[in-house]
Parts: C-alpha cells; structure tokens; sequence
C-alpha cells in the first residue's frame, strides 16, 4: 500500500484542534478562534495534526 492511500483529513471537533494549535504555537498569545475550520490530518487511522483555515 502506497503511503498516499494511509493518509487521509477529516473533521475534527473544534477543541481538539485548539489543543494541538496551542500545544505547537505557544508563542502565539492567543489561538485564533472565529471562523475556523477544522480538519485533522491522519496516517494509517491516526491523528498527526490538524489543518486550520479560515471559512
């Protein structure tokens, strides 16, 4: 299997993704919190990371 077909994004609750938003961008003193869109990125059925864009 081809690494392209174990990764796949899909939407994730919002405070999942403000945890890891806040755990990889500490220096940020605030997380941006309107009008985001939240999807995680996974490899092989696991959560790696989180992609967050404004709607």
């Amino acid at each position: 299997m081809r690494f392209a077909e174990r990764v796949h994004i899909e939407s994730i609750p919002r405070h999942v993704a403000g945890a890891i938003y806040e755990a990889h961008h500490s220096y940020m003193d605030s997380v941006p919190r309107t009008n985001l869109v939240h999807h995680g990125l996974c490899y092989q059925d696991q959560l790696l990371g989180c992609l967050l864009y404004t709607s």
